[in-house]
């Protein structure tokens, strides 16, 4: 035995009706979930429930579903109960982008106007919807307002959702009125200053709404009375939605026949502009005008005390009566002349500017060009032979000349400067690369190593001529600071330094050093010759034995110190024999040992040699 479940349960519960238990789906979902409790079953052994289609806590669909529960004991009976669920969508579509209300203008010339928008969409949790508007985009509009309703429907279920927006169509065009009358010219009534029951044919008008206006005016054609001169007549029409036209107006005109008389016409005359403005004040004594009706206007273009532009001005007084609207004409012209010639402004100052690198001029220089300015309000524009950024000056000074004229040929050239171009670019000089000498030693550590010639002090060194170019092209002095080439140079270290001066007294030097070095030892003079003395009476010695010390000479030219091993006239020498030992030596560290000489003291023989006795004879 099987019993279904009494107790199924879901959020969106709603009621039960016709054995259906009604659930809502969950909210943006076409699905509902609904859980129950499990059937109670009773039978022998173990008994086996299985649900279909669905089972507790699934997500089920839309629409009407039986789940059947089947009970197996395990003898295999069966036993089967169920209940309905009916899952139903309440929520409605949703209509996304809903237009703005929209205001527009009618289309020229018509009563509508073509409105579009971007339509918009509709979803909804079922999946299914469709959208019904009651007007499309593009569609035309009538002038005033409409309601545009788009209606969004889910499917099966038919829930709504409105938008809905308001055109507004504007009418912002006048009335046009059609055959507004000429202007007209009659005679007055016989007899009289005015004349009566004029006729015209009146005009239409027409609208693009669709209306048919009446145009009005303030005289009727037919039933009227105009006085001699221009009478207006104006015809004005508008719609109902307030766009007005007056643009129809014609005059009538009545008139007399005799022409005004006009006295005292100006001549033409000439003037000069005032100085620094476009213009002259120009007076004149105005003339005078009569007519026989005693009724005149007096029409000048122009009033004496008027300001005039360059050139020619026609001044016209009119003189014109009231009855027939006859006229007089007096005309003269007022010419004036314009004799100022423009100002420039900002003249640039002299300007002193440096050669381009590597160049004999100087390119590309730049100024801030002079502006003018012309009493005519013209903007004539200053020209010259050069431009600025654009240019190539060469060395020394040069004139730029700027010129200006305005259109009535007065001409300005009082804006000139002068760029200077100066050359301070130092000359190039490279030393010399082959430095010779019949003594050269070698380089080292950047010096130029050459021994002094035999027996001088000094070495002969030669060396090419340095290199030197710059950029005027023109021809570099260049001068050594100590020793030429060929010189004796002494024994030392020198640093021969190269100056290159080009035209404009710029200078570039370069330099190297030589090292004259002394590698000659001194030559000894006049060494002694050996010498046999006897020993002193009743001595062993022999003491104050003197001789001629040796000197030395040296290429240097320095004086040269000695050292010895003995002195002449205070030594004591043993019996035997004594080297002597003479050294000489330069301030160069140049060493000469080879002065010796040998005294020998007889009696009985010893040689000592340095106090030492190296040997030993008995005679």
């Amino acid at each position: 035995m099987i019993e279904c479940p009494t107790n199924t349960t879901s959020n969106n519960y709603f009621g039960e009706g016709n054995g259906l238990i009604g659930i809502s789906t969950d909210e943006g979902s076409p699905n509902a979930t609904v859980t129950w409790d499990h059937p109670v079953t009773s039978g022998n052994g173990t008994v086996t429930v299985v649900s279909s289609p669905y089972e507790s806590g699934d997500m089920i669909p839309i629409g009407t579903h039986t789940i059947t529960f089947t009970a197996t004991d395990s003898s295999g009976n069966i036993d089967i109960c169920d209940f309905g669920l009916q899952v139903v969508d309440n929520e409605d579509p949703i209509i996304k982008n809903c237009p703005n209300d929209t205001t527009v203008n009618t289309t020229n010339g018509l009563p509508t106007a073509t409105v579009s928008w971007i339509e918009p969409t509709a979803t909804d949790n079922s999946g299914s919807t469709f959208v019904i508007n009651t007007i499309k985009t593009r569609s035309m509009f009538p002038i005033g307002n409409s309601l545009v309703t788009y209606t969004a429907y889910d499917f099966p279920q038919f829930n709504t959702a409105i938008c809905s927006f308001i055109v507004t169509v504007k009418d912002p065009e006048s009335p046009d009125i059609i055959n507004c009358p000429m202007d007209m010219t009659v005679n007055t009534t016989t007899g009289e200053a005015f004349t009566i029951n004029v006729t015209w044919v009146e005009p239409t008008a027409t609208d693009n709404s669709g209306e048919t206006s009446v145009p009005v005016a303030d005289y009727t054609p037919g039933d009227n009375m105009f006085p001699i001169g221009d009478t207006t007549v104006q015809y004005n029409v508008s719609d109902s939605y307030g766009n007005y036209n007056e643009r129809c107006s014609f005059v009538i005109t009545v008139e007399d026949n005799e022409d005004p008389i006009i006295k005292n016409c100006p001549n033409d005359t000439t003037v000069n502009t005032t100085n620094g403005l476009p213009t002259a004040t120009v007076s004149w004594i105005e003339p005078t005008a009569t007519d026989n009706s005693g009724f005149r206007l007096f029409i000048n273009t122009i009033t004496s005390e008027s300001m005039f532009p360059i050139g020619d001005s026609l001044v016209t007084y009119t003189a014109v009566d009231l009855s027939q609207f006859n006229t007089a004409i007096c005309s003269f012209i007022v010419t004036v002349k314009d004799p100022e010639s423009p100002d420039i402004i900002n003249c640039p100052m002299d300007m002193i500017v440096n050669t381009t690198t590597g160049e004999v001029f100087a390119i590309n220089v730049t100024w801030v060009e002079p502006t003018a300015t012309d009493n005519s309000g013209e903007t004539p524009v200053p020209v010259a032979d050069y431009t600025p950024g654009d240019n190539m000056f060469p060395i020394g000074d040069t004139t730029v000349q700027y010129n200006v004229s305005d259109s009535f040929g007065n001409y300005n050239e009082r804006c000139s400067f002068v760029i200077t171009v100066e050359d301070n670019e130092r000359p190039m000089v490279e030393c010399p690369k082959n430095i010779t000498s019949s003594n050269y030693i070698g380089e080292d550590n950047g010096l130029v190593g050459v021994s002094t010639g035999k027996g001088s002090p000094n070495a002969t060194v030669t060396w090419d001529p340095p290199l030197a170019s710059d950029n005027s092209n023109e021809t570099v002095t260049v001068v050594p600071s100590s020793y030429e080439s060929g010189d004796m140079i002494p024994i030392g270290i020198h640093t021969i330094t190269f100056t290159a001066t080009d035209s404009s007294g710029n200078i570039g030097t370069c330099d190297f050093n030589i090292k004259i070095e002394d590698q000659e030892a001194p030559d000894i003079i006049n060494c002694p010759m050996n010498m046999t003395v006897n020993t002193t009476t009743g001595e062993a010695f022999a003491i104050n034995i003197t001789w001629v010390e040796p000197t030395a000479t040296d290429n240097s030219g320095e004086f040269i110190e000695l050292e010895s091993n003995y002195t002449s006239g205070n030594i004591m020498f043993p019996i035997g024999d004594t080297a002597v030992q003479y050294n000489f030596s330069d301030s160069s560290g140049n060493f000469n040992d080879s002065c010796v000489f040998v005294i020998t003291v007889e009696g009985r023989k010893y040689v000592f040699l340095n106090s030492d006795v190296r040997a030993l004879t008995i005679e």
